[in-house]
């Protein structure tokens, strides 16, 4: 990533951060050995720096990494940086399928943080339904409305 580009951040609503979001954002984990790590990051293109960069701004957490040769990617692990996106997410609640995923994703972080060393079969039981229900968002993305159940 070139870091000699000028980057205009923009002053963004809460209401805007939460769609963007809803579209671009991903409530998630990763497993490393015996440790699950909750995570929250949003993916633009490249043509948005500005917008990531400001994101990363609104939140006051977080890194922007590139992501692939053609999208940045903010991304917040830390425990401290995740109680600033629950804060935000429980202020300003989204409205469609990633409303069920931050559910699940927030009783992880949430058990993580009532225990020091939390329960790792509880914590994979929750992360594998997280897992179930990004799924079936994916799968709803892809289906065309007439094929789409209701």
């Amino acid at each position: 990533m070139n870091e000699n580009l000028e980057i205009n951040q923009i002053a963004l609503p809460p209401d805007y951060v939460t769609g963007l979001s809803e579209m671009a954002g991903n409530f998630t984990y990763s497993r490393l050995q015996s440790n699950i790590v909750p995570r929250f990051s949003i993916k633009v293109p490249d043509s948005d720096r500005n917008l990531i960069y400001s994101v990363m701004k609104y939140f006051d957490v977080g890194n922007v990494y590139q992501s692939g040769k053609k999208n940045l990617v903010f991304i917040a692990s830390s425990s401290s940086d995740l109680e600033k996106i629950i804060d935000h997410f429980d202020r300003y609640h989204l409205q469609g399928h990633k409303a069920d995923c931050y559910k699940m994703w927030r009783r992880i972080v949430e058990l993580k943080k009532l225990f020091r060393r939390s329960d790792y079969s509880k914590l994979s039981e929750l992360s594998t339904a997280l897992s179930e229900i990004t799924a079936r968002g994916q799968h709803r993305k892809m289906m065309t409305p007439k094929q789409e159940q209701p």
